[in-house]
């Protein structure tokens, strides 16, 4: 999900997986959109009407698990403030490939389908610093950058190279 200031600029803000809700705080709040959604790949998505989305958490008695659902993703935004401010580059980089793999099912589940663009925009670093700091981990073993998309092959030591206070953003769902 990114963000869009006024003057245009994206700033990645989190990333959603299968089964997660998009909109809403909308919802909740009558107020207008405020991020916007890139997909890493194709995905099926159902969109429901403000009305009917209302209509269905009240009449199934959902308010409660909606608010603690909508709390939950709001906890993490101080964490990620927080790591945007004082972790290096390289720490920033391997949570966001450990959260788009987390985030993944399937067949891909270790594949980042993330061009080195919108991982530079995502935080906010150039393409040439992803592709020096993407050609080390390459080197070392522990990821494929070619055929596209890039491939996480050992996950501990993308891990290990993570910000070690980001334990809930860098670990599989359920953990």
């Amino acid at each position: 999900m990114v963000y869009t200031g006024v003057e245009g600029t994206e700033t990645f803000i989190a990333i959603r997986g299968p089964g997660d809700l998009i909109g809403e705080y909308a919802q909740r709040d009558a107020g207008g959109r405020t991020a916007s959604v890139w997909t890493l790949e194709a995905c099926e998505v159902t969109v429901v009407s403000f009305g009917a989305f209302g209509s269905f958490i009240k009449e199934a008695r959902l308010e409660n698990e909606l608010q603690r659902y909508m709390m939950a993703k709001t906890r993490q935004n101080p964490q990620r403030i927080h790591l945007a401010a004082n972790r290096s580059m390289e720490q920033r980089l391997a949570q966001l490939l450990l959260e788009v793999v987390y985030a993944g099912v399937g067949p891909t589940a270790s594949q980042v389908h993330l061009s080195q663009r919108q991982i530079g925009d995502a935080l906010g670093v150039t393409r040439p610093w992803v592709n020096r700091a993407l050609r080390k981990w390459r080197v070392e073993g522990f990821i494929r950058t070619r055929p596209d998309p890039i491939t996480v092959l050992d996950i501990e030591a993308l891990k290990r190279r993570a910000p070690q206070d980001a334990t809930c953003s860098t670990s599989p769902p359920g953990k």
